[in-house]
């Protein structure tokens, strides 16, 4: 009655291996402590009114790349590529240098809060970036 035991197995689809790299994603500033905002911290994407484009930072996406929301593939979103990097975040001896990009969803979906993820062509999916639509 309510309990479940679940047993998942996965393999690493052809071309990929463990040095593959996942995509990743933030909003701007996120990496150098400054995106803190009054949506969360780190701050969260908001689309107000009928504005269905966000600005991210991403580590490993390209306009290739497909755009899930709430764990569905959004057929009508776009990945774009601003230019420009940020070079604030650093891992041990190396900085970190994230592009800038533009997401379209291509129509806004309903108030409330949505994950984000960006999937690759090898299939691997960024982390779960929360935004806002009000």
């Amino acid at each position: 009655m309510g309990d479940l035991l679940a047993t998942v197995t996965a393999h690493l689809r052809a071309g990929v291996s463990e040095n593959t790299p996942q995509p990743l994603a933030s909003v701007p500033g996120a990496n150098c402590g400054t995106g803190v905002g009054t949506t969360g911290d780190p701050a969260l994407p908001v689309l107000s009114g009928s504005a269905t484009e966000m600005i991210l930072e991403t580590l490993h996406v390209t306009t290739a790349d497909h755009v899930f929301v709430d764990g569905l593939l959004d057929g009508s979103a776009s990945i774009s590529m601003l230019g420009g990097t940020s070079l604030c975040e650093s891992i041990g001896d190396d900085t970190v240098a994230t592009d800038r990009v533009l997401v379209d969803l291509g129509s806004t979906p309903s108030n409330g809060t949505h994950l984000l993820q960006i999937q690759t062509d090898q299939g691997l999916l960024s982390n779960e970036l929360p935004f806002v639509v009000q």
